[in-house]
């Protein structure tokens, strides 16, 4: 997986802050019904 250009800006940023990384990167997996709740909940409506 590549990472984004703000990637390793981000991870010092969060480092500093005293953050501890744990898993890098860390995947968020989400199947097709949970995505349609999270688009409902953020926009209103589940269309696609």
């Amino acid at each position: 997986m590549a990472h984004d250009f703000f990637h390793h800006i981000v991870k010092a940023a969060l480092e500093k802050d005293g953050w501890e990384i744990t898993h890098d990167p860390y995947e968020l997996r989400l199947d097709n019904e949970e995505n349609k709740a999270l688009r409902k909940n953020n926009t209103g409506n589940t269309s696609e």
